[in-house]
């Protein structure tokens, strides 16, 4: 049986999800593109991933040439969903933060 605090603590909870307007949408990406085959191999271990950034980022290296295999297609549906939650009351301000450098 529950007790007198565990039915408050139940209240207080739900009183949150009273109070705001909920959305959710689901939407369907299809990718179609043409991809790289690399020729690479899974590193062993921390060493050669860090000898592998190395090499791929220097600026003498022909990273095509050495790298790329050849294409193949590429041809994909994704689903992304999400939910957006809002005051009832509606936003009085909406503000989307982000730095330019």
């Amino acid at each position: 049986m529950p007790t007198l605090a565990t039915s408050l603590l139940l209240i207080v909870l739900a009183i949150p999800s009273l109070a705001q307007r909920c959305t959710s949408q689901t939407i369907t990406v299809n990718v179609n593109a043409i991809t790289s085959i690399l020729n690479l191999q899974e590193p062993a271990n921390q060493k050669s991933l860090t000898d592998f950034v190395q090499q791929s980022t220097s600026p003498t290296l022909n990273f095509p040439a050495t790298l790329i295999q050849g294409t193949q297609p590429l041809s994909k549906s994704y689903i992304i969903s999400g939910k957006l939650c809002v005051p009832a009351q509606g936003v009085r301000k909406f503000h989307i933060l982000y730095q330019c450098n």
